[in-house]
């Protein structure tokens, strides 16, 4: 049969053949680790990046209302992410996140920012939801511990904090950390613009360097993972040369993950959602991957980010 985002989701709810759950989410490769299980330290983690694009609770609330059968296909979409730490952006509060990461399998961490002010959203007329960021990680991973990140928001409201967790690999004691960036400044140089957000986003980037370089100088590995609202692939960017780059003369560890991957966005092929690691010995990053919809018309997109993914594999 055609299988068409409604009775792909069907197929998957019902528990069909593992065959057809491949086939509704696209050329990813199918991994068939226990949703329950979590791998120990020695063993590989995959992680993953996704912004869900105002994901509220009740769900039908906010600038991007969604139904039950909505739901039902995001929650079945994160499930064949397989993915065991997952760097989540846009979310409204732990409720929102238990509709798509049931709290019985999931432990759900949330940014403590503080609620910002409301606003009426552009498209719907509702009033908006709250945009935090947030890690959803697989029960059984003990999260050694978590660290928010204030400065980032610069005192202003509506900026996201930075949220961190601390998790074992094979490299010992590894920091995790999700970041949103302000939106607006998509320009290579943002010290040589006049948008309107690029001075903002220069002081977002001077302190993101600085932890860059902190974690750097450290030699503990590291990784960063989020929406970064900024083309760092392209040839000239500021913010890339900047973070590859320490201030000390030294080599930087530091590899862009997702350098070569093109965004699933229709519109949008440059991607602005990062997955960066640094400092590692005995472990590599591998298996990046863009992570598509079953189907990816803009109007059909679950979100209008697409999850990245890529494993943590011990050499």
């Amino acid at each position: 049969m055609k299988i068409t985002q409604a009775n792909c989701f069907k197929a998957v709810l019902g528990a069909v053949v593992l065959s057809q759950t491949t086939a509704c989410f696209g050329p990813q490769e199918s991994n068939q680790q226990s949703e329950l299980s979590a791998p120990m330290s020695s063993e590989a983690l995959t992680f993953a990046t996704w912004n869900v694009e105002h994901l509220a609770y009740p769900a039908n609330k906010g600038c991007k209302p969604r139904s039950k059968a909505d739901l039902a296909a995001m929650q079945a979409y994160a499930a064949n992410l397989n993915a065991d730490i997952i760097a989540l952006q846009e979310v409204a509060s732990a409720q929102a996140i238990a509709q798509i990461f049931p709290q019985e399998q999931w432990q759900i961490i949330v940014s403590k920012r503080a609620d910002s002010e409301v606003y009426s959203c552009r498209e719907t007329g509702n009033t908006s939801t709250q945009q935090k960021v947030a890690f959803a990680i697989r029960k059984g991973i003990q999260v050694l511990k978590q660290h928010h990140y204030d400065e980032l928001a610069l005192g202003l409201n509506g900026l996201r904090y930075g949220l961190s967790v601390t998790v074992d690999t094979a490299d010992g004691a590894t920091e995790v950390m999700n970041v949103h960036l302000k939106s607006g400044c998509f320009v290579d140089d943002y010290e040589k613009s006049d948008r309107k957000a690029c001075p903002t986003f220069s002081k977002q980037a001077v302190w993101l360097d600085k932890w860059f370089e902190s974690k750097e100088a450290s030699k503990q590995p590291y990784i960063v993972m989020g929406d970064f609202n900024h083309r760092l692939a392209t040839k000239n960017n500021r913010l890339m040369q900047e973070l590859a780059n320490n201030s000390n003369g030294s080599t930087s560890t530091l590899e862009h993950i997702t350098h070569d991957v093109v965004s699933c966005h229709p519109r949008y092929p440059a991607p602005i959602d990062h997955l960066f690691a640094g400092g590692f010995n005995q472990a590599k990053p591998v298996n990046v991957q863009m992570r598509y919809f079953a189907d990816n018309k803009e109007s059909a997109m679950l979100s209008d980010h697409c999850a990245v993914t890529f494993t943590l594999e011990n050499k």
